[in-house]
């Protein structure tokens, strides 16, 4: 530390001045270099690519650029004394059981400052954008205007509650219970009644005083939901429990800012334990229509099918659905996906209005859009949820809750939806070097990222510097798979090519294929080939997996001799 002030670390020199950003590190290499063991070292580089990077140093950093962090909005069960009417308490038994450990809420950000993963979400870029054009004030953790974003609220709050095909709930108590300090207590701090449309309207900061994510930031809901009758059985009232992040409101807010009175929509959707609705998890959509361009009037309910892309596709020139107006009309299509970990493109085409959630989460709005349009945005999906539908009390196994909205006005309705690894440019393939590309699954699929590199030679397992087990940091170390891809100088000749593999590899040269080797082994087999190549220029694609199952180390290697 300059001057004598501060340490290495979250706390730098306070009187340096001349520079925005300030991280100390120890000053031996022994300190910074991770430790064989993924899980007891503070570091994690990615020692290969462009950079050296330290993603626990990102996350610091970032908090010295007021970002706060996202996992401060969980919510453990030892902070929720909120009683069922059985004098339980809620957090712990079926209304609401634990997700992971004792957490019962757990943050809607799977990023750097969330859940570790090594991306930037969308609460922490509206963080940054809310910086855009001002310096920073101070250099260390935490500057004065640590997580002045999250103070950003609409002026008006609309909550909608539907059940399972959309149907609001209407004229129903709502409690709402603020987490000051850590913990919620059972006292309400205010009662709302759902109006005709299922809607409340909270004022512009329901959590209770200025918003810290790490003591007020996630508010809870309670719902004495009517109950339906079933056969004989008469209704039966049942309490539901919703958690609310102040990162909706925040991200509502800006979407939505001008100079106009900014309003914020929200939606909570109820898994019905009366006669529970189903929200398949196969080839089918629960599809939902309704009379109106906003949900006003429901009709029916049946299954539809999935397009080949695992969304759906659907042309009508008149009724979608029996009872259901030709013009002006709304859809509500749900279904449970399992997903993979890495980058989709989604691609979206609507003539009228069009929303996307992803477990609660507005991913995509076009709400207002008239008229037919195509758009293919990229998101990072992740192969497991952290979010319980409320009625559930569970996480859904290994699958996301996918919600699609749309609404037609007049003339032909067009909305289809499809998703695919994110598609990426092919005319950057280096000369002499490999362009890699790293999937988090076997078979190519779950794209995580690209990088250069010089050689195919990797002893994958307990070598740190190749990411403790895996290619990254970012990466399992099983049931993962890699294309490289490179064009190279040759003279002409016969060449040996050889491969040391654990699990499969396939190898082609110029479209001509070299080796098919993709199955699962035991242990680490050489393979090699000969062919003959005229002097120029070739490309060769080298494609590799690894599986859980080969009970080894993984292993990839290739290279190749003139004879």
């Amino acid at each position: 530390p300059l001057h004598g002030y501060g340490r290495a670390g979250n706390n730098p020199d306070p009187t340096d001045l001349t520079i925005d950003m300030q991280w100390g590190h120890p000053w031996d290499e022994d300190s910074i270099l991770p430790l064989p063991d993924p899980g007891q070292g503070f570091w994690r580089f990615r020692w290969n690519g462009p950079f050296h990077t330290e993603l626990a140093e990102m996350h610091e950093l970032y908090h010295a650029r007021y970002i706060v962090d996202h996992y401060s909005l969980d919510v453990s069960q030892g902070n929720v004394d909120i009683l069922d009417d059985n004098g339980q308490r809620v957090a712990g038994n079926p209304l609401y059981m634990p997700l992971f450990g004792d957490i019962v809420h757990i943050n809607k950000y799977a990023d750097r400052m969330g859940t570790g993963a090594p991306i930037n979400e969308q609460y922490a870029a509206d963080g940054w954008n809310w910086k855009a054009f001002r310096r920073g004030r101070g250099n260390m953790n935490s500057p004065p205007d640590f997580g002045v974003y999250t103070q950003d609220l609409p002026d008006f709050n609309y909550v909608q509650f539907v059940d399972q095909n959309g149907i609001p709930i209407t004229n129903v108590p709502v409690d709402v219970f603020q987490r000051l300090g850590q913990v919620v207590d059972n006292n309400p701090d205010a009662t709302y009644v759902t109006d005709n449309n299922g809607y409340i309207t909270l004022p512009q900061n329901p959590f209770g005083g200025p918003i810290s994510t790490y003591s007020n930031g996630t508010m809870i809901f309670r719902m004495r939901h009517p109950g339906v009758s079933v056969g004989d059985q008469p209704q039966r009232p049942q309490l539901y429990f919703m958690f609310q992040e102040v990162s909706d409101f925040n991200i509502e807010y800006s979407r939505r800012r001008g100079p106009q009175t900014v309003r914020g929509y929200y939606r909570h959707e109820i898994d019905l334990r009366d006669k529970p609705v189903t929200v398949p998890s196969n080839n089918t959509w629960l599809g939902n229509y309704f009379n109106g361009t906003n949900l006003d009037s429901f009709v029916t309910s049946r299954s539809d099918p999935t397009s080949p892309g695992g969304g759906f596709d659907f042309t009508w020139s008149g009724s979608p659905a029996p009872g259901v107006d030709k013009d002006n009309f709304s859809a509500y299509w749900e279904r449970n996906v399992q997903f993979v970990d890495g980058w989709q493109t989604f691609n979206i085409t609507a003539d009228g209005g069009f929303q996307l959630y992803i477990d609660g989460r507005l991913m995509f709005d076009q709400w207002n859009n008239v008229g037919l349009h195509t758009w293919t945005p990229t998101f990072y999906t992740t192969s497991s949820s952290s979010m319980a539908n409320p009625g559930s009390g569970r996480l859904p196994t290994g699958t996301h809750r996918v919600e699609v909205r749309y609404r037609s006005y007049t003339g032909t309705a067009r909305v289809a939806l499809s998703w695919q690894d994110e598609v990426l440019p092919t005319n950057d393939v280096p000369v002499n070097a490999w362009r890699a590309d790293y999937f988090s699954r076997p078979y190519l699929y779950g794209h995580m990222f690209r990088r250069i590199e010089a050689k195919i030679d990797n002893q994958y397992g307990s070598d740190v510097t190749n990411g403790g087990g895996g290619p990254d940091w970012a990466m399992g170390t099983d049931d993962w798979s890699a294309r490289w891809v490179g064009d190279f100088d040759f003279q002409g000749g016969t060449y040996d090519f050889t491969a040391v593999m654990d699990d499969g590899m396939n190898v082609t040269i110029d479209n001509n294929i070299l080796m098919e080797e993709w199955v699962q082994r035991s242990g680490p087999v050489t393979v090699t080939r000969s062919t003959t190549l005229n002097a120029g220029r070739h490309r060769i694609v080298v494609e590799y997996f690894d599986s859980s199952g080969s009970g080894s180390n993984a292993t990839a290697k290739f290279s190749w001799a003139l004879r």
